[in-house]
């Protein structure tokens, strides 16, 4: 058909074609919201997708719209994140887009938020978002080709679909006058039945129209892979990763489901190890290196007024006066089952690189010092009980061997809310010393 419509007839060579084209080892999948919660969502996704506990390499997602209005107030939304993102559609300069673009190429971005996406490549982009819909199969393969075959990692690499209840798709008339474009200017005049031309009309639509891309977005009953790639006539078997073949298979799903899990066991496991070696060099209440967890407590000259084991006040006019002997919080009384330092309570063994040896925590000679014990007990600093609700605090952690626990009360969420970020962050993930590890 082209080849009759520039004159050449059977004067050409083809280079490449469906037997020499290469199956992206993408997954893809389908996602549905309501209209007025669509951009929330998918800033919310790029947050998780991009947080340093699941990011181990370098990852960039190019996310792609349907405006250039949704481009401009995505990428205003994802940098109010924190994450660095661009837009790029037409409303950019030439000087404008060639800083992006270099930007881009560069690895510079976490995030590109554009209306189009050819030539816009990146050697990092592992995901890619399509917003609100896309016009043909033809654009959506294309968007699928923003993964560069060294980043495709199967699973881990994934194109998402990601529609509103809006009518995203074409009129109907716009269609149809396209085909009639093409027909008055004699595209389709090498055919010679109407069968013939009713065909070449179908194979047109299902490539560069919306036609062909809704009866693969939403047929449950086939794989993504497949429905895509038999409008270029490429014949390709089940890809077992795309949202449709994994709903099909139990199997599938339950292993998904397991590997996911240890997925977020190790990703526990590697922050709690990151944080462990933070507060190792600083205290991270007071941000410095010379505090050891109890020094931006008492100063010298207050020293005496307070007892280093329940970080309780015992000054003038408290009522709390206790020696250490009769703390609550001392060391004879803290059961740590034998798996962590009664002192300074981090788990001692080999899945805890750098914990230092068992004399130095004999000897109070600590790495972490008092610093795990501060923000175990931030809420509870100045408390006039003679260690008491530090005991109660500390008490079932040791025998439970995990942070996590603290937050199934409301009110200690409201107390550590005056952290900041970087605390409660630690505070959320950081499971004890030993539950995530051992």
């Amino acid at each position: 058909m082209i080849a009759h419509y520039l004159g050449i007839e059977n004067s050409y060579v083809v280079i490449g074609g469906p037997s020499s084209y290469a199956i992206p080892n993408i997954s893809f999948e389908v996602r549905q919201t309501k209209s007025g919660m669509l951009m929330k969502e998918i800033v919310e996704h790029i947050g998780k997708r991009l947080h340093p506990r699941h990011v181990r390499t370098s990852t960039a997602i190019h996310v792609i719209t349907v405006s250039r209005e949704d481009a401009k107030r995505l990428s205003g939304m994802i940098n109010d994140t924190g994450t660095k993102a661009e837009w790029l559609t037409s409303d950019c300069s030439a000087k404008e887009r060639q800083l992006k673009v270099q930007s881009w190429d560069n690895g510079q971005l976490q995030v590109l938020v554009s209306t189009y996406c050819l030539g816009l490549d990146s050697a990092k982009v592992r995901e890619v978002i399509v917003v609100g819909g896309c016009s043909s199969v033809c654009n959506a393969i294309q968007c699928a080709g923003r993964i560069r075959p060294k980043q495709q990692k199967g699973e881990e690499t994934k194109v998402y679909f990601w529609l509103d209840d809006r009518n995203w798709l074409q009129n109907n008339d716009q269609m149809q006058q396209r085909m009639n474009y093409l027909a008055a200017a004699g595209y389709f005049d090498c055919y010679e039945t109407q069968e013939q031309l009713t065909k070449a009309k179908m194979d047109i639509a299902g490539l560069y129209d919306h036609t062909g891309l809704e009866g693969v977005l939403y047929n449950r009953n086939q794989c993504i892979m497949i429905g895509l790639h038999k409008h270029l006539g490429v014949v390709t078997s089940e890809c077992g990763k795309c949202q449709y073949c994994r709903n099909d298979k139990v199997f599938f799903r339950q292993h998904q489901k397991a590997k996911e899990a240890e997925q977020r066991h190790k990703d526990d496991k590697d922050f709690v190890l990151q944080y462990f070696q933070t507060i190792a060099q600083r205290c991270i209440i007071c941000n410095n290196s010379q505090c050891n967890g109890f020094n931006c407590i008492a100063t010298s000259a207050t020293l005496q007024y307070w007892c280093f084991r329940c970080f309780g006040y015992t000054g003038p006019g408290s009522n709390n006066y206790h020696k250490h002997s009769e703390c609550a919080c001392r060391v004879e009384q803290m059961n740590t089952r034998g798996k962590c330092c009664p002192n300074c309570y981090l788990a001692i063994g080999g899945d805890m690189p750098n914990c230092g040896s068992i004399q130095q925590h004999r000897t109070r000679n600590c790495i972490h010092k008092e610093r795990i014990k501060r923000i175990l007990l931030f809420d509870l600093v100045a408390a006039k009980d003679c260690g008491v609700s530090a005991f109660n605090r500390l008490d079932p952690l040791l025998t439970n061997h995990r942070y996590a626990k603290l937050h199934q009360s409301q009110q200690q969420q409201q107390c550590w809310g005056t952290l900041p970020t970087e605390h409660n962050v630690y505070l959320q993930y950081g499971y004890f010393a030993g539950s995530a590890i051992m």
